[in-house]
């Protein structure tokens, strides 16, 4: 009997190919969304450092333009982290976006494997069975020869 050929390997490989780009975008967008609480905690700490630094020039004598400097500091820092908030969410739509694709891609090379297995199981099934048949009529004739 034949060998067992799968007709779709090359559909198999394109996908299983597809599902590592797909879990390479899924790992860049991890880190960048990873890089961008990390910024956006930076930017929270170096707030609160301000925030601690004007009560300390509040409490001390008070000097005006080193407390509008911190005011204005404090702001920057304000928008800074509303702009990383904005980054933040992007890249969670981002990694949120990538784990679908993958999924799809999972789910559509095991579609085919599971398709390959059971032809192969077919294709044994078959294989065993015309063996058996071959040895039935060898046995048969042995039979009847004697």
């Amino acid at each position: 009997m034949r060998r067992f050929v799968f007709r779709l390997e090359r559909v198999l490989d394109v996908r299983k190919a597809r599902e590592r780009v797909c879990e390479t975008r899924l790992v860049a967008a991890r880190l960048a969304l990873s890089h961008a609480q990390g910024q956006r905690q930076n930017t929270r700490a170096r707030a609160e450092a301000s925030r601690r630094r004007l009560c300390l020039v509040l409490g001390a004598s008070f000097s005006t333009s080193a407390a509008g400097w911190e005011e204005e500091h404090m702001s920057g820092l304000d928008l800074l982290e509303r702009a990383q908030n904005v980054l933040v969410a992007a890249a969670s739509r981002e990694v949120a976006g990538s784990q679908d694709t993958l999924l799809v891609a999972r789910r559509d090379r095991k579609t085919l494997e599971r398709l390959r297995r059971r032809r192969a199981a077919d294709h044994l099934y078959r294989a065993n069975r015309e063996d058996g048949r071959e040895l039935d009529d060898m046995f048969r004739a042995r039979r009847e020869v004697r």
